[in-house]
């Protein structure tokens, strides 16, 4: 293609930006083998593939982000049948769950991180030849992260080191939500380590408790549920 047509094609996508149910049918086409080969067996037909709950009350999910219809891109983590939503977390809407501990794309991190603006861990929405183009090569960038993640984070012991070296890391993690001190301590309740389990939600809800003093009912709350997991 010459740079003329390759020209035409971007300002006439103006006019062809794909809309949401042709994003979804073409992930679907893309994406759902694949998934099944991960064992994430289960599309919810909004952007969302997971497994079921294995032994250890561990779900994986890979999502799909569309970003204001313009371009989307993929974060994966986990979802736990024994953590409960945090305050701070976003309600499940139609259909999708809230990730509890996940990972974002290497060039989200460094578009964040270095406050350059990345195209690396962006899909194209402007019209198909540029969707077929990117989403592609922006998921065989992640493929082999995507894969490695699940297989390491299984079970409980390794939910735990993944969410404490998010923290030791810092940077894009520090705007998860929930934020891995919430998830941590149920991980170490779960993990039949309460004393560790209760101080470190303390440590997430104090801070929030003195800015708000309101916060201090879901705070207690939350150390009941916790208790409730001996």
């Amino acid at each position: 293609m010459n740079l003329l047509n390759f020209l035409n094609i971007k300002a006439s996508s103006n006019f062809e930006i794909l809309k949401a149910a042709t994003v979804k049918n073409k992930l679907d086409e893309f994406l759902s083998s694949q998934m099944n080969e991960m064992g994430l067996v289960n599309w919810n037909k909004n952007y969302q593939w997971s497994s079921d709950f294995n032994e250890f009350g561990v779900k994986h999910v890979l999502e799909y982000i569309s970003g204001k219809g313009i371009s989307g891109t993929f974060q994966w983590g986990n979802v736990f049948n024994f953590i409960p939503e945090s305050r701070n977390s976003k309600k499940n809407l139609n259909n999708k769950m809230q990730l509890q501990l996940f990972e974002r794309t290497q060039g989200w991190h460094e578009s964040f991180e270095t406050e350059l603006r990345s195209e690396k861990y962006s899909v194209s929405h402007w019209n198909e030849y540029f969707f077929n183009k990117s989403l592609p090569l922006i998921f065989k960038s992640e493929k082999e992260r995507i894969t490695d993640w699940f297989i390491s984070n299984k079970n409980v012991e390794q939910n735990i080191e993944t969410a404490l070296r998010q923290i030791r890391k810092g940077g894009a993690y520090e705007i998860n939500s929930p934020n891995q001190k919430f998830i941590l301590a149920f991980l170490y309740a779960k993990n039949g380590d309460l004393n560790l389990a209760e101080n470190t939600l303390y440590q997430y809800y104090n801070p929030l408790i003195k800015l708000d003093d309101e916060v201090k009912s879901e705070f207690e709350n939350m150390e009941k549920q916790l208790n409730e997991m001996k």
